[in-house]
C-alpha cells in the first residue's frame, strides 16, 4: 500500500508521483488539510515527510465534509491547554531551529548581526529546560505577517503576540549589544560623587527586540541620554548646580499572579506545566485571595505560614524545591538513591532512624515447639528478639539449621521431617 506523505515544502508523495500545485474541490475539508500541513511542519528534520494518516490517527483529527458543519471562528488557545508546558519563556529551542533563524538574519541583517557559532542558553533553574521553548515553525518577513492575519482574520492582540514570540526567537540567536560605558568620580570638600554614563555603539538583538518593560525603558533612554563630557584626570570641573530629592522608603508591593509567577521561576520553584496549578491551588485553599489585580492572604495561609515557620522552617526553605529537583535529577542518572533521599527527608521530619518495619505475626505453636526443641538439642538459649515474629524466628532457626523452618499462622508451612506434627 502506497503512503500518502505531505512534506515541509507543501509537496505531497504519492508512490513515484508528486504534486505541488492543487485545485480546491468540493467535499474536501481543506482547514483539515490545513492542519495537517501545519502538523507536517512541525515534524523532526529527518525524515522529511511524515504519513498525514500517521498524524491524524496521533492528534486526533477526523475526516469530514466541509458541508457537514459551518465554519469554525478562530478561537485562540494556551499553551496550557494544547501544549502544556510550552511557554514563551524558555529560551532552549529544538536542534536545526537556530540554523534557520541564522540563515534569516544572514539574509535580511547581514553577518553582523550573527555570532561565531549558534547561541545555547540553559536555564538557570532545571525546572524549565524540559520543554522547547515555543517558536515560530518558519522564517518569514514582516509582510508575510501581516498578509497572514489578514487572511485569517486575526485580532490585534493574536498579532502582538505572534510578534513577540517571533522576536524573541530570532533575537536568541543574535550577537549581543554593545555599550560604551564611563564612570566619573568627584571630589567635593570630603564627600565624593559618581555620574556614569553609556552609549550604545552596536544594537545587535536590540534591533529586533527589547524587553518591554517601562522601568527598564525609561532607565535605558536615561542612559542613552546621559552623555558624559570629556573631562582629565585631575582636572578642576566647575560646579553648575545642585539638586535635592527627598527619597522614601516604600515597602515592596504585592504579588500579582503574573508576577508570583515569575517569582517561583526566579526561586526554581515548580514548573511551567505546574504555576496555573500552584496559584489555583492557594486561591481555592483560601489561602490567598485575588483583588483588584493583586495577590492578597487570608488568614488560614497566614496561619498555616506562622506554624511551619515555628515548627518546620525547611519546609518553606526557598532552596527546598531547587534542591530536590537537582537531587531527583541525580537519581535518575543513577549518582543517588531515593532511600538516600527519604533518609534526608526523615530526618528533618525528627525521625532520622525510623523504626524498622514489623514483619510477620506472632510464631505459631508448631514453630515455637520445633525452636525450643533446636534449642535443647544443640544446647541454645532462644534470644527474646528472636521470639517477636515469625519472621525473627524463622531467621533465627535458619541460622542454626540451615534451612527454612515453618512460618507463622498465616501460610504455614509443614514441619521438615522428624518435626511433630499438629
Amino acid at each position: 500500500m502506497d503512503v500518502l506523505l505531505l512534506d515541509k515544502t507543501g509537496t505531497i508523495t504519492l508512490g513515484n508521483r508528486q504534486a505541488t500545485e492543487f485545485l480546491p474541490a468540493r467535499g474536501i475539508a481543506l482547514q483539515e488539510l490545513a492542519d495537517a500541513a501545519q502538523l507536517a511542519s512541525l515534524a523532526d528534520e529527518t525524515p522529511e515527510g511524515r504519513s498525514i494518516v500517521v498524524l491524524a490517527k496521533q492528534f486526533g483529527l477526523r475526516g469530514r465534509s466541509i458541508g457537514e458543519m459551518p465554519q469554525a471562528q478562530f478561537v485562540a488557545f494556551t499553551a496550557q491547554t494544547r501544549m502544556s508546558g510550552i511557554d514563551i519563556e524558555n529560551r532552549r529551542i529544538r536542534k536545526g531551529s537556530p540554523d534557520a533563524i541564522r540563515e534569516f538574519l544572514g539574509k535580511v541583517l547581514g553577518g553582523n548581526y550573527l555570532p561565531p557559532k549558534p547561541n545555547q542558553y540553559k536555564s538557570k533553574n532545571t525546572q524549565a529546560d524540559a520543554h522547547e521553548g515555543i517558536r515560530p515553525t518558519r522564517m518569514h518577513s514582516t509582510a508575510d505577517t501581516a498578509a497572514m492575519i489578514r487572511k485569517e482574520g486575526l485580532t490585534p492582540d493574536h498579532a502582538k503576540l505572534y510578534e513577540l514570540i517571533f522576536r524573541r526567537a530570532v533575537a536568541s540567536q543574535m550577537a549581543p549589544a554593545i555599550y560604551d560605558s564611563t564612570s566619573m568620580i568627584f571630589q567635593v570638600a570630603d564627600e565624593k560623587f559618581k555620574a556614569s554614563g553609556r552609549v550604545l555603539k552596536f544594537d545587535g538583538f536590540l534591533k529586533v527586540y527589547a524587553e518591554l518593560d517601562e522601568e527598564k525603558e525609561k532607565k535605558g533612554e536615561e542612559d542613552r541620554l546621559q552623555l558624559l563630557p570629556p573631562v582629565e584626570v585631575g582636572e578642576l570641573v566647575p560646579k553648575s548646580g545642585h539638586v535635592l530629592e527627598e527619597k522614601k522608603t516604600k515597602p515592596p508591593g504585592r504579588f500579582t499572579l503574573g508576577s508570583l509567577v515569575k517569582e517561583l521561576e526566579r526561586l526554581g520553584i515548580g514548573r511551567p506545566s505546574t504555576y496555573a496549578a500552584i496559584t489555583r491551588n492557594i486561591i481555592d485553599r483560601g489561602y490567598v485571595k485575588e483583588e483588584k489585580g493583586k495577590v492578597v492572604p487570608l488568614q488560614p495561609g497566614e496561619t498555616l505560614v506562622d506554624y511551619l515557620s515555628e515548627k518546620h522552617p525547611w519546609v518553606i526553605d526557598y532552596a527546598l524545591t531547587s534542591r530536590m529537583e537537582s537531587f531527583l535529577d541525580l537519581i535518575v542518572e543513577n549518582k543517588e538513591t531515593w532511600q538516600r533521599f527519604c533518609r534526608g527527608v526523615h530526618g528533618k521530619m525528627g525521625y532520622s532512624n525510623p523504626p524498622a518495619r514489623v514483619a510477620g505475626g506472632k510464631p505459631s505453636e508448631a514453630q515455637l515447639k520445633y525452636a525450643h526443641d533446636l534449642a535443647t538439642k544443640n544446647n541454645l538459649v532462644i534470644p527474646e528478639e528472636a521470639l517477636m515474629t515469625s519472621k525473627t524466628l524463622s531467621l533465627w532457626i535458619e541460622g542454626i539449621v540451615g534451612k527454612k523452618a515453618p512460618k507463622g499462622e498465616k501460610g504455614a508451612q509443614p514441619a521438615p521431617s522428624g518435626m511433630p506434627r499438629e
